[in-house]
């Protein structure tokens, strides 16, 4: 992949050894574009994930909050993360 233009930002590619990694916070519901620019043949993997604050809500379960005792992992400690993979 040479480079991505995201939501109307390009980004060109300056290190091939490393795999692309972008962030972005949704701040409204309009849709997103993305666009890739590879000269490979080869398949392009994308990977998507959406991290949402606090764990998801399980019909007849019940979980304790955690004890005093245990340290918070830190980020994403008590996140919701949901993520799917494309080829195309």
């Amino acid at each position: 992949v040479e480079q991505i233009a995201f939501d109307g930002t390009t980004f060109k590619r300056t290190d091939f050894t490393m795999p692309w990694n972008l962030e972005y916070i949704v701040t409204s519901d309009r849709p997103l574009t993305l666009e890739v620019t590879s000269k490979s043949d080869d398949k392009v993997k994308l990977i998507v994930s959406d991290v949402s604050e606090g764990l998801p809500t399980l019909s007849g379960q019940t979980f304790l909050p955690r004890s005093e005792s245990f340290m918070s992992e830190g980020e994403f400690d008590q996140s919701t993360i949901v993520s799917k993979t494309f080829e195309y």
